[in-house]
């Protein structure tokens, strides 16, 4: 049975494209997981996928989890099977969605077969982007043991690990067993150079010069967040540094000196347009270097599986996976509250007043200490997949007899936890004085203890402007006071029933009808239950969220035929015609259908053309429907500010009518973004077709398959964004929809509260070309195989709201071109290995409004260039294999010329100057790889 078709076929010619993927290529590549190898593939190296470099991001599925979305369209969009059965979702927080690749059994781990289009008519929701099918080993007798290391040149990013199976096949039956336990170490910020310092880095536009500020040591300054500092809210831009005796700089220039005489223990630093304050300016921390960039993690996995024959045509079988995954992370973070003036610690209010009084400024003292701390996460998911079923064969039932029939039951289950630091809000709020709104609260107290919702607390007075307190070096007792740790707890279970059957209906004149059909009952449900400070909203700088809990059923039927229509004709050897359909009610929405025709044609024996054309959906995740409301803060830019020096008619029209005055400045306080289930979704449809040629000539053991690829993808639930709701307030045509998600304050105007819930608002459509070839000669001495893989992405265009199409094909995240190629010559005992993986060059330039080069400010009067894009890479992995009997040994060396990421200018997504997406953050490493047969 080939992926993609519940049809039992003799061959694996199919009309669907389908590569498969072995262990031997896998271990030959050392890479010890599915998510490893799944990653990396052509396929999914066109879009930025969730992995371990993700850890300290707010990504579907929580911290440490590992998806795979296929074809740019998200792990939403891409149905991961088990042995041809769905997998659960594992994860925490609220947004538990797609499968955790973690979860796969990897000590079991035969090959993956991986159909790259729609199938929905055949497997239901999800299958829009393609469907990735796991095979474990069967049928495998005695034990096997398996040792594993993969160390990197350089420190940090060790992985090790150890596996044993056991299995026996008899006469009636079979039995297998499998534990494995996988370390992989951390890698901090500070491991690797490329990753430490987040340079500006950009250059002259004419002589390619660095323009990067330079450090007080000469050096191109790293700005990985200004902390020992303190802002001033309203006037005197920059930052203050405490130095009251002037010796932590040799020489300070005037601008860094000007109002000592009002604030005598500071000096101004990072001034726009003097870059002379620049060099001393505190844009680092000693906290840097230990934040993570590859999570550390723990795997524990095992896996049973059993298979009895009852009587010669019925057969009882089992299959359990365990699966116990433990991740942490460290992040370095800003602690910047504001500070009211009628604070008693608040000890520049007055030197400010006093200073911009003289300069015709106004500021009524409010200043923001900026303090850099460390916070730690953790979490711990465990995972539970179990099949009970029977299957055997029909008989003594007409035109039945002979048909294979399968049912079972599934349960898949993930109980997470997950816990880490925070700051109390209202802990903050009663120190500073300062609350959500912007209101002076303190009423001349250090600490206002009438402002305290979290018990028990006794108020504590912190020094906000003592040098000691800037520099992060908190008393216990303060630390005690302000900072806290709590757990949140999510559950996530999934019931499945299938029943199925399949097998040849009549005999047409060209061969045997197949046909296959089967009924399917789904119920899904999620519980996440936060700590109790999230829940009550008593985060200060993190996102919060409520209990999300929900959940939802579905019924299927679904139908499947395999018709041969033309046999050894005249350029037509065989025409072979596929239909499927499929039949789906949701309790959360109504009923919705799917189908899919596919073409086999093969002209002679050297030649084969086949397409497909099909629709798939969808359903909205339970999180989309039920996810409490979660609340951040939004960064952007109010469109009403200063909307006199607007020349768009419209903008300034809605603006007035609002009442904002036309020199309006823009908001003061930040505000507060919600994020939460929509009310009423409906689900993603999806229309994909596909054309292949396939090459084998008779001459030469050669294959070449050609596939354009078309995807359709409307009705994505998304979130329109918090910026793009302004926006289209105040500016876009058809306006309504969006001016009653938002609040603003009737006397400032400020904006209060932005609502950004899920809506059916978004359009995908991918467009491109697969190439795979597959050679394989006998030499004299030995026998060579070539595998070349190949995607060349045409288009990757989005939309929302029934806006224009934007094609991102070929920016960050989304290279146009990737390529994987493997090259063995094996000779006896010995394999000898050779693989190389390319990226493309991507270029975000064409969205920039002033492409890579920004236009002269204060700051650089010639104005820059902005590196934009990032350079092709290839990185190469050589290896051997040896066979000694009942032992077998791996050894290579992965990333042979440590070739490091493309470097990128600051505001790209990137860590250091290094550009995320598929690229190698670990260098040069060696793999070894020993197992043994008893």
């Amino acid at each position: 049975m080939v992926t993609g078709s519940r049809i039992r076929r003799s061959d694996y010619t199919s009309a669907s494209p389908v590569t498969v993927i072995t262990s031997e290529t896998a271990n030959l590549q050392g890479l010890a997981s599915a998510a490893d190898l799944l990653q990396t593939l052509p396929i999914a190296a066109t879009s930025q996928q969730i992995n371990g470099l993700l850890g300290n991001y707010v990504v579907t599925g929580g911290p440490g989890v590992q998806t795979l979305g296929l074809r740019g369209l998200g792990a939403q969009r891409t149905l991961v099977l088990l042995n041809g059965r769905r997998l659960g979702p594992a994860g925490v927080g609220g947004t538990v969605g797609p499968v955790d690749l973690n979860v796969l059994p990897d000590m079991l781990f035969d090959h993956i077969e991986i159909l790259k289009d729609g199938a929905s008519s055949i497997y239901g929701s999800d299958a829009v982007a393609g469907v990735v099918n796991y095979f474990t080993k069967r049928n495998a007798d005695g034990l096997r043991l398996m040792a594993y290391a993969d160390v990197p040149f350089k420190s940090g990013g060790d992985e090790y690990k150890l596996a044993a199976t056991y299995g026996k096949t008899f006469d009636k039956g079979y039995i297998s067993a499998a534990l494995s336990f996988d370390d992989q170490k951390g890698l901090n910020k500070g491991q690797r150079k490329f990753t430490a310092c987040d340079a500006d880095y950009i250059f002259n536009k004419q002589t390619g010069d660095r323009l990067d500020f330079k450090d007080a040591n000469g050096n191109y300054q790293c700005i990985n967040e200004y902390n020992n500092a303190v802002a001033s809210k309203y006037v005197f831009g920059g930052f203050f540094q405490y130095d009251p005796t002037l010796s932590k700089y040799p020489n300070y220039p005037a601008g860094a000196l000007g109002l000592r005489q009002d604030l005598p223990d500071w000096v101004r630093a990072a001034r726009y347009g003097t870059p002379s304050t620049r060099p001393y300016a505190n844009t680092t921390s000693p906290l840097d270097g230990r934040g993570t960039i590859i999570s550390p993690r723990t795997l524990f996995t095992g896996m049973f599986s059993a298979g009895y024959d009852l009587k010669p045509d019925l057969q009882v079988y089992t299959e359990i996976l365990l699966n116990d995954r433990k991740t942490s992370n460290a992040r370095v973070f800003q602690l910047f509250p504001d500070l009211d003036p009628n604070n008693p610690t608040n000890t520049m209010a007055a030197g400010l007043i006093k200073a911009a009084t003289k300069v015709g400024g106004l500021t009524d003292g409010t200043v923001t200490p900026i303090i850099a701390q460390l916070g730690k996460s953790s979490t711990d998911v465990a995972y539970a997949h179990a099949v009970f079923g029977l299957k055997g064969d029909v008989r003594g039932l007409g035109f039945l007899d002979g048909f294979k029939w399968d049912g079972y039951y599934q349960l898949s289950a993930s109980r997470g936890t997950y816990d880490g630091d925070f700051v109390y809000k209202d802990r903050v709020t009663a120190a500073t004085g300062i609350d959500d709104a912007g209101n002076q609260v303190s009423n001349g107290l250090a600490c206002n203890p009438a402002l305290l919702t979290s018990s028990p607390a006794s108020c504590v007075a912190i020094p906000w402007l003592d040098p000691r307190v800037l520099s992060g070096q908190f008393t216990a007792q303060e630390r005690a006071f302000l900072f806290g740790r709590e757990q949140g707890e999510t559950t996530y279970l999934q019931h499945a029933v299938e029943f199925n059957i399949t097998g040849d209906a009549f005999k047409l004149p060209a061969g045997p009808l197949g046909v296959a059909a089967g009924v399917y009952f789904k119920h899904d449900s999620i519980d996440d239950k936060p700590g109790f400070n999230a829940r009550n909203r008593n985060y200060w700088g993190l996102t919060t969220s409520g209990i999300t809990k929900g959940s939802e059923s579905v019924w299927e039927g679904y139908a499947e035929i395999l018709a041969p229509l033309i046999r050894n004709r005249f350029l037509a050897k065989s025409i072979d015609l596929s239909l499927s359909g499929r039949l789906s009610n949701y309790d959360t929405y109504g009923t919705n259908g799917t189908y899919k025709v596919g073409l086999d044609w093969a002209i002679n024996s050297e030649f084969r053309l086949r397409g497909t054309y099909g629709t798939s959906f969808r359903a909205p995740a339970l999180f989309e429907h039920y996810l409490a409301d979660q609340t951040g803060f939004f960064n952007g830019v109010d469109p009403c500010a200063r909307w006199g020096n607007s020349a768009n008619a419209t903008l300034r029209a809605r603006c007035a009518a609002a009442g904002i005055p036309d020199d309006y400045g823009g908001y003061t306080a930040t505000p507060t973004v919600t994020t939460g289930g929509g009310s009423k979704l409906d689900p993603e449809t999806s229309k994909a077709y596909s054309v292949g040629v396939v090459w084998t000539p008779s001459y030469v053991d050669l294959k070449v398959a050609l596939d354009y690829f078309n995807f359709d993808v409307r009705d994505e639930v998304s979130r329109f964004g918090a910026q793009n709701i302004l926006n289209s307030c105040y500016a876009a045509v058809n306006a309504g929809p969006f001016c009653v998600l938002f609040t603003r304050d009737p006397n400032s105007h400020d904006l209060l509260t932005i609502n950004d819930s899920y809506l059916n608002i978004a359009r995908q459509k991918i467009r491109g070309i697969d190439v795979q070839a597959d050679y394989r000669h006998q030499l004299r001495f030995g026998t060579l195989a070539i595998s070349s893989q190949f995607t060349w992405q045409l288009e990757a265009s989005q939309s929302l709201n029934g806006e224009p199409l934007s094609d991102y094909a070929g920016t960050a995240s989304n290279p146009q071109f990737s390529n994987a190629t493997n090259v063995s010559l094996k000779k006896g005992d010995y394999t000898f290995f050779w693989s190389f993986n390319f990226i493309g060059r991507t270029s975000d330039g064409r969205y920039s409004e002033t492409g890579e080069f920004s236009p002269p400010d204060a700051d650089h009067p010639n104005g820059y260039y902005r590196k934009l894009h990032t350079e092709p890479v290839m990185y190469h992995t050589v290896s051997m294999k040896k066979d000694f009997g009942n032992t077998t040994l791996y050894v290579g060396v992965q990333n042979l010329f440590d070739e490091s990421p493309p470097a990128v200018s600051t505001g790209n997504f990137r860590v250091g100057v290094s550009a995320l997406n598929s690229y190698d953050l670990l260098g040069r490493r060696a793999f070894i790889q020993i197992e043994k047969k008893f």
